[in-house]
């Protein structure tokens, strides 16, 4: 119900290290650390977020090397695309000795991404309400009790935003809009006040959900499965393609059930469950006395 405003950080990371070096022939040096492709010239995010912190402050970019271990699913509306303007603003900040606080950099990352309601969370971790004026983030967060458990159901099909976006209709009814205003709200005040039984009315859409559901193989019949195993609020996850389920209570039987359940239907045999839960500290910085140059095996 939250559409581009509400979002939540959870413990699903990308891992990325970040050094500069003396330019000689090349300006950028990217690897991955995993076996997930990503672009490794300056079209990469994690760079171009860079480039345009440096930019911004009228520096000269130095070269920069990167190193980035992708657990996020890519497109699959898990916050990707966050994760790295996220890390690539810390980085770039921490090279240049940190000029900007938490603050500045939400506000620069929301613009970058073009809505907050993933980079705040990333940045402040938590439940995060947010919205954006005269490019200014306005972002309230709150703790989570870490008894909740969140379910993804992660298909094998990627969704990028901008299709996903595209069969949301331009115009939409009075009564559409009011649905989800009474319902984001909502949302907000059962994190606020840490009343989760109002989850399962607060995350009902009619913004996206119904228009993206039919994008999505298999999304009605694991919106089926995680209620019928209690799930105290389902939805798709960002954009999609992935589905939430949150469960509060018993999470090992709610996984084993749904890992069988999913196998009994060809439309969602081949998606793969990740029991999750809140991060309610956001983005860190560790130290790196080496970065790794070769592949992790996984």
């Amino acid at each position: 119900s939250g559409f581009d405003c509400t979002g939540l950080a959870l413990n699903l990371y990308n891992t990325v290290y970040i050094d500069t070096y003396d330019i000689v022939d090349n300006n950028v040096d990217i690897m991955s650390l995993d076996n997930v492709e990503v672009p490794t010239d300056e079209d990469n995010l994690i760079y171009r977020t860079i480039e345009q912190y440096f930019n911004y402050f009228g520096e000269s970019v130095p070269g920069i090397l990167i190193r980035q271990k992708n657990d996020i699913p890519i497109a699959r509306g898990l916050g990707s695309s966050s994760a790295c303007i996220v890390a690539g603003l810390l980085g770039a900040n921490a090279i240049l000795k940190d000029v900007c606080d938490r603050k500045k950099l939400l506000d620069m990352a929301a613009e970058i991404e073009g809505h907050p309601d993933n980079v705040a969370p990333a940045f402040l971790g938590g439940f995060s309400s947010s919205v954006i004026s005269d490019k200014k983030v306005f972002s309230e967060r709150f703790e989570v009790e870490e008894s909740l458990r969140f379910f993804a159901f992660i298909p094998p099909h990627e969704l990028e935003t901008s299709v996903a976006r595209s069969v949301i209709p331009r115009k939409i009814d009075h009564g559409d809009a009011v649905f989800n205003l009474s319902r984001s709200a909502l949302l907000t005040a059962a994190f606020a006040k840490k009343d989760y039984s109002l989850l399962k009315i607060a995350v009902e859409d009619r913004l996206h959900q119904p228009y993206r559901m039919d994008m999505i193989s298999g999304a009605k019949e694991i919106f089926k499965i995680a209620d019928s195993l209690g799930s105290i609020g389902t939805f798709i996850s960002g954009a999609g393609s992935s589905i939430m389920a949150i469960v509060s209570g018993d999470n090992e039987s709610f996984m084993n059930e749904a890992e069988r359940l999913i196998l009994l239907n060809e439309s969602t045999e081949d998606y793969i469950i990740k029991s999750l839960k809140v991060d309610n500290v956001g983005a860190r910085i560790e130290s790196c006395r080496t970065i790794p140059q070769k592949t992790i095996q996984k």
